[in-house]
């Protein structure tokens, strides 16, 4: 699994178990068991906000990490709804970025059992197909946006930034 760092840069799998902390690039890397994780200098200390993107098309997955990367959010990759699940039972994510179509386990389907594990987290659903049932179904399984393939950067900050506020809200609300 890769991770990207709020600089752009991205690195290998870090073995299990290690733990360090350097800096590079005005980027402090931390060791976690899900590889270096990049926390922008500034930021060491607050809580970042972590995006899980799923998407079994590596080019689309790793230029959705870029792009969030850049935003400065913790991005976590993950190739597939198993791989995805495994995450979330382990990992505060914020957010859920998923493609639709994939093998074995759909993005409505992951994105149903993702909200099963963590009823507050955001999520997108990003698909090549701009069928509006998909949409629709996608809404009714707890997406707060949806995003069509090929999309720009804005189209993918608007959607992240908007889930991001409907959880806030919904959470405000519930206080």
């Amino acid at each position: 699994m890769l991770c990207y760092t709020a600089d752009r840069r991205w690195w290998r799998r870090v073995p299990e178990g290690r733990d360090a902390t350097s800096t590079a690039g005005g980027c402090v890397l931390r060791a976690t068991d899900e590889g270096l994780v990049g926390v922008p200098e500034a930021q060491v200390g607050q809580q970042m906000v972590q995006v899980l993107v799923v998407d079994d098309q590596d080019d689309v997955r790793m230029f959705s990490g870029r792009i969030l990367a850049h935003m400065g959010y913790e991005v976590i990759m993950a190739s597939g709804g198993r791989e995805a699940l495994e995450i979330l039972s382990r990992v505060p994510v914020d957010v859920l970025v998923t493609d639709v179509v994939m093998p074995m386990m759909t993005g409505t389907e992951l994105l149903t059992q993702a909200k099963a594990l963590l009823p507050n987290l955001g999520s997108v659903v990003v698909t090549g197909y701009g069928d509006a049932e998909l949409a629709i179904n996608a809404l009714r399984a707890g997406a707060h946006d949806f995003v069509t393939k090929p999309f720009s950067v804005a189209d993918l900050k608007a959607a992240v930034e908007h889930a991001l506020a409907q959880v806030r809200l919904a959470q405000e609300t519930a206080r």
